[in-house]
């Protein structure tokens, strides 16, 4: 099983590995704090077309009416989607 580390918890703990670094290396954790803004910055990217992705499955499914039949691009895509929100 991979360890799967909350977003938010992730960014904030590289965040305090950068604090820790200190000025020895102010490139480096200059870098480390970017890679924290990106990782919540991204996050809050999927937070927002969350809704749209899973607006875009049910009308895919809902045009299949009684005779559902697998569409495992987008039902594959949702599922991924919200397994990284729930955590």
């Amino acid at each position: 099983m991979t360890l799967r580390i909350p977003t938010y918890t992730l960014a904030k703990t590289i965040s305090i590995m950068a604090d820790e670094m200190g000025d020895g290396d102010a490139s480096g954790s200059a870098t480390i704090h970017h890679v924290s803004r990106r990782l919540i910055e991204l996050r809050r990217l999927l937070e927002l077309v969350e809704p749209i992705v899973s607006a875009q499955h049910g009308a895919e499914h809902m045009l299949d009416g009684f005779n559902l039949k697998p569409r495992p691009k987008i039902d594959s895509l949702l599922e991924s989607l919200q397994r990284e929100l729930s955590n």
